[in-house]
């Protein structure tokens, strides 16, 4: 991704980029045997989400202008049990912030997100799913001191 100085994007750009090109290679995975539906989704399609992913989205957001000083961002379709080391790609839904873990199928392919419910000790109590639609994207850095910086728009 070609990034000019003074430029911006909204994190939701980078989800619905990622969410189209998942969608994209639907046919070419299907065509190579690569199960990309869950339940049957392992190594393989988690190895070219996860490299579109990191490519597309979390690349970006670490390159971004004040993202320096914020912890490891977590990567695609990583299961953790505690958020409280990480910084993350995060879905308001309702309300609540939640951390994005993986995007799944309920109609069309990749309209779902899988998200982590978190305690208030930031350690996950379990998953949820939210329709990709009704999903608000931001990028969510986490400082040493534990304080949280929150974006809908990441800045080069």
């Amino acid at each position: 991704m070609s990034k000019a100085v003074g430029a911006s994007m909204l994190i939701e750009t980078l989800m619905t980029g990622v969410q189209s090109a998942f969608r994209a290679l639907v046919p070419i995975a299907t065509d190579l045997g690569v199960k990309w539906h869950e339940p049957d989704n392992y190594l393989d399609w988690d190895s070219v989400a996860g490299g579109i992913f990191e490519g597309f989205v979390l690349a970006a957001i670490r390159s971004s202008a004040g993202w320096s000083d914020c912890l490891a961002l977590v990567d695609y379709d990583k299961r953790v049990s505690d958020y409280t080391e990480f910084s993350y790609v995060g879905i308001e839904s309702q309300g609540t912030l939640h951390p994005l873990v993986c995007f799944a199928t309920t109609d069309i392919p990749f309209d779902t997100c899988v998200v982590a419910e978190l305690r208030l000790d930031q350690k996950v109590a379990r998953t949820l799913r939210l329709p990709f639609g009704q999903c608000r994207f931001l990028a969510v850095g986490r400082l040493r001191s534990g304080q949280m910086l929150l974006a809908d728009t990441i800045k080069w």
